[in-house]
């Protein structure tokens, strides 16, 4: 196994030992994490998983 993927196995367990219940909602943020729903998924099949992507807005007069 990837080196990347054992860490995202830790940090899956760490927050799966967090979620108390079915009621929490776990939020991703940022694309660094972007495996990490398909772990909690297994391990956590009824958990409310929401994911969110920072973009970066760019000035397009800044590049004229």
């Amino acid at each position: 196994k990837h080196t990347c993927m054992r860490v995202f196995a830790q940090y899956c367990n760490i927050v799966a030992r967090l979620a108390e219940n079915a009621n929490d909602t776990i939020w991703i943020q940022n694309y660094h994490l972007l495996v990490l729903p398909s772990f909690l998924r297994k391990k956590l099949p009824h958990a409310k998983i929401g994911f969110f992507i920072h973009t970066v807005r760019c000035d397009v007069s800044a590049s004229i």
